[in-house]
């Protein structure tokens, strides 16, 4: 199981991100927990860049977007 947030990636078990970056919300937790289910068609990741490009299959959030690193998960 690898911790969140992880590093930079192009490849999410065979889907290719438009732009390096660092998974999030659904497909960040199949990767966490190593879940063995179908992707959905859709995912999220954390671009590099402030304006990141975003495909049919991932939507690219800015640096921006990320999560504070000193909020506290409840």
């Amino acid at each position: 199981m690898s911790k969140w947030p992880s590093f930079s990636i192009t490849d999410f078990r065979g889907r290719a991100l438009p732009e390096a970056g660092i998974l999030a919300g659904y497909a960040a937790l199949i990767d966490t927990y190593d879940l063995k289910l179908p992707l959905p068609h859709h995912m999220v990741a954390l671009g590099e860049r402030h304006r990141p490009s975003s495909n049919d299959s991932w939507t690219m959030l800015s640096p921006r977007q990320a999560p504070s690193r000193r909020s506290k998960v409840i």
